[in-house]
């Protein structure tokens, strides 16, 4: 074979050893790139809008064969193994609120290869807690206020072996209700003992009667209301005139706030040959006479316990506002003083009203 056969015969087969290489390097690159591009996921243009954008782990270096670290030129590819987890966190929080906040990267290993998966933290946004309704402040109950004023009739003398009768006058003169009200009548039983008993309302009754006692209860008393009930004695006969009868009603009564408990006036009244009252409480007056300017002394002890007391005058011109005031003491007593002065002569009458028990007592005077 001459030189020119043989340098055709190498160049053919260079020629192909170099087409076989660039055949070889084409299988290779066809290869590599499927790969790649079978494991990216397939995103929609909306879905890639809506979805939180992943930062590409810039700190994330691969070995170059000198031992210097030079960035990584690809980011890390979608893997089977980073779509689980995806799917374990969406697991966990299965819809995104349109208001839920992307906090810092976390990493996360994948166990495979564990290649670091950068994703967003997805946090529930924090429910906005609602506002809650102000709690209304409840108004304290109003409290009842009541006054038991207890009046005998005959008021005065009654004949024994006669019938005595106590009216029991309630009112209310808080501004809340009474749920209840209980008033004790004492009495003794060798001088009297319980016949009858009257009421006006049906929400009343008698609730005991005992040998020393007799108790009567009122059912609802409103603010501002009076009631009444009657409880009727029959006077023993062998009591003697001039013995005393007497009667102080004690009393309670349940409201909406702690209730409470009270004294009514004294209302004595004595044995005597025939039956006398009189409409007003008995009042002392001393003296009973003198000149203009002086001082006369008033006293009685038939109101009920810290009652106010007021007073006005009688004149043969008409009735005179007085600023004369007072309060009774704990046992409904009272005691006034009051100057004639500037009086004509004549005869005048001193009138002391009870504010809660609305009693009437009067003391007859006169100016020479």
């Amino acid at each position: 074979m001459d030189t020119r056969s043989g340098y055709m015969l190498i160049r053919r087969r260079w020629l192909r050893l170099v087409t076989i290489l660039a055949l070889a390097l084409l299988f290779v690159a066809a290869v590599a790139a499927p790969s790649i591009a079978v494991n990216q996921p397939r995103q929609s243009a909306s879905m890639a809008a809506t979805q939180p954008m992943t930062p590409a782990p810039a700190t994330l270096r691969t070995q170059a064969g000198d031992g210097d670290q030079i960035l990584n030129p690809f980011p890390i590819p979608v893997t089977e193994t980073m779509t689980d987890t995806v799917r374990t966190v969406l697991a966990v929080y299965p819809s995104t609120p349109d208001d839920a906040q992307s906090a810092q990267v976390r990493a996360m290993v994948v166990p495979s290869n564990s290649v670091l998966i950068y994703l967003p933290a997805i946090t529930a946004a924090r429910a906005t807690p609602p506002i809650p309704a102000p709690t209304p402040t409840p108004r304290p109950a109003k409290p009842a206020d009541l006054a038991i004023t207890i009046w005998p009739s005959p008021s005065i003398i009654v004949i024994h072996g006669q019938t005595l009768i106590y009216e029991l006058r309630a009112t209310n003169y808080g501004k809340g209700e009474a749920k209840r009200v209980v008033v004790t009548l004492p009495y003794a039983n060798q001088q009297m003992i319980v016949i009858d008993s009257r009421f006006t309302d049906p929400r009343d009754w008698v609730s005991e009667v005992a040998a020393d006692h007799v108790e009567v209860t009122f059912g609802p008393v409103a603010a501002g209301e009076a009631r009444t009930a009657a409880i009727v004695f029959r006077v023993r006969e062998t009591l003697a005139d001039r013995t005393v009868i007497g009667m102080r009603a004690n009393y309670r009564w349940d409201d909406h706030r702690n209730g409470g408990a009270w004294r009514s006036n004294w209302a004595p009244v004595v044995i005597g040959a025939g039956n006398e009252s009189a409409p007003w409480i008995p009042v002392l007056i001393d003296p009973i006479g003198g000149f203009a300017g002086t001082t006369h002394h008033i006293y009685t002890d038939r109101f009920i316990p810290s009652e106010g007391i007021y007073t006005w005058l009688n004149t043969p011109q008409g009735v005179r506002p007085l600023e004369l005031r007072g309060v009774a003491d704990l046992l409904g007593r009272v005691w006034l003083d009051f100057s004639s002065t500037g009086l004509q002569s004549g005869t005048y009458q001193l009138v002391l009203y009870g504010a809660r028990s609305k009693l009437t007592g009067v003391a007859t005077f006169s100016v020479r």
